[in-house]
């Protein structure tokens, strides 16, 4: 899924963006950072022989950004733009919202209808 060299393309130059503090802080480059590295974490935790079968690549995804700020390996404005991009630019109410109304579409319209 995100093996192709187009994500390493993508992944390098956020990373490199993400690094020398050159990333805005907007929902935008907030999603970007969080779905290349998420998907780069998950490949690498899902990669690695006896920690795959324990849930590897979501424990990649958890520890990983964790360790590579706390290692200092990416300057406190990458953690801050993590933090901002889900706790103040809204991307957790985008999602509860999409799961409400996703649920809701989803419905069969009779019963809807009748309620």
């Amino acid at each position: 899924m995100c093996r192709g060299p187009t994500f390493l393309v993508l992944l390098l130059i956020v990373l490199a963006a993400a690094y020398f503090e050159l990333l805005p802080t907007n929902i935008v480059s907030g999603m970007a950072l969080a779905m290349l590295l998420g998907f780069g974490l998950k490949a690498l935790g899902d990669a690695i022989p006896v920690f795959n079968t324990f849930g590897g690549g979501a424990l990649m995804c958890i520890l990983g950004p964790a360790l590579i700020v706390f290692s200092g390996l990416m300057p406190e404005s990458f953690a801050t733009l993590a933090d901002d991009f889900y706790n103040e630019l809204g991307f957790s109410e985008f999602v509860v919202t999409g799961l409400i109304v996703g649920s809701l579409l989803g419905m069969d319209r009779r019963l809807l209808v009748n309620v």
